[in-house]
């Protein structure tokens, strides 16, 4: 018990630095989509729900091998019978094509950290750090400025964005009796969202440039549940299924926005500067409430060994719901619905079986 108090005291130690490095590490998307909302929302679930197709909601560490963490569903804490702690890096590969031209970016970024432990027979634990949206796009146009039908100069016109929100949390699971588990997580959400619109004129039109900044922080508590429910004993039964569950009621983060518009002459260092507008203002972005359900079925063999799995989730978040300021965005409904098959023991089996036949092969070979 000493030793894993020592350890969740150094994890939380680890976790106060860990957020102020992660505000301001690079930006994790680069889409001209991230404008709207709170941006693109990045993956929530841990590497072994990332590489199943993102189902996760009903799977614990009873059906598949090795230990993992499953942030998908709070519930799944409670199968953590041993300390268990994962770190995950990410990489980004996009291509963003208009007009006929395309560009590709590529960035790697923090993932998620996080440790699942168990707290008696009936309890466990979990706590962690991820990003759960970021904001990224640098976007250039330009427009011609005519009088009279001719063209008298050029408009360069720039949209840059940047930030993110980052999740801290705390969970905890419960079972009950034998094969019905509940959770919930606790999270605090921190981060900011910046966005900038330069308008530049051509020089020798003598007009005023412009430039509009928008800094949005925000901060604020949400909590999300969980319920697992296994048929069939658990690593005992030739066939067994287990359901789950998730829920969160949405929440209201509390936001501080600094708009600041100003105009200057063309040239460099700026100069003439006039304040068109510097406006501070409080209020709060209230994110959706999200539901979901899952459905894991495991067949085994006389041996007790996973033979088969298929694991189907759905998910949707009511983004309608969304609102900055008290001004809704006009955002639709997220659905997604995830399915894995996995076959490992045939895999197995017919490498096995390969191996052995060439290596049975082999003799005949050489006396020929």
């Amino acid at each position: 018990m000493v030793a894993l108090l020592k350890r969740i005291s150094f994890f939380i130690a680890l976790l106060c630095v860990l957020p102020g490095a992660s505000c301001y590490a690079q930006s994790a998307t680069v889409s001209p989509y991230s404008r709207y909302g709170i941006g693109d929302l990045q993956n929530q679930n841990g590497v072994q729900s990332f590489s199943m197709g993102n189902t996760g909601i009903a799977l614990h560490n009873d059906t598949l091998t090795p230990d993992f963490i499953n942030l998908k569903n709070p519930a799944s804490y409670v199968y953590n019978h041993v300390t268990t702690y994962e770190a995950g890096m990410l990489n980004n590969n996009v291509q963003l094509t208009t007009e006929g031209v395309s560009h590709n970016n590529n960035n790697t970024y923090f993932g998620y950290f996080a440790i699942a432990f168990p707290m008696g027979k009936h309890f466990g634990g979990s706590f962690g750090l991820r990003p759960m949206s970021s904001v990224g796009y640098s976007i250039n146009t330009t427009g011609s400025v005519d009088s009279s039908g001719t063209s008298i100069g050029t408009t360069n016109n720039q949209y840059v964005g940047s930030g993110g929100i980052n999740q801290l949390h705390f969970g905890l699971a419960y079972s009950p009796f034998k094969n019905l588990s509940v959770g919930a997580n606790l999270s605090f959400l921190f981060g900011y969202l910046n966005y900038q619109q330069n308008v530049i004129y051509s020089p020798n039109l003598g007009a005023y440039n412009s430039q509009v900044t928008e800094n949005i922080n925000l901060h604020g508590f949400t909590g999300d549940y969980g319920l697992m429910y296994t048929l069939g004993k658990t690593r005992d039964s030739s066939s067994q299924f287990v359901i789950g569950a998730t829920a969160s009621m949405g929440s209201s983060l509390f936001a501080s926005s600094n708009l600041l518009a100003i105009s200057d002459l063309p040239g460099s260092p700026q100069n003439n500067i006039d304040t068109i507008q510097n406006i501070h203002s409080s209020g709060m972005i209230k994110l959706p409430m999200t539901f979901g359900g899952g459905l894991t079925w495991i067949l085994r063999d006389k041996d007790n060994n996973n033979q088969f799995m298929f694991s189907v989730d759905y998910s949707m978040e009511k983004w309608s719901q969304y609102s900055e300021f008290g001004q809704t965005q006009n955002l639709n409904d997220s659905i997604m619905l995830a399915c894995n098959i996995f076959r490992i023991k045939s895999l197995i089996a017919f490498l096995t079986e390969y191996i052995i036949g060439q290596a049975s092969l082999q003799p005949k070979l050489i006396l020929i």
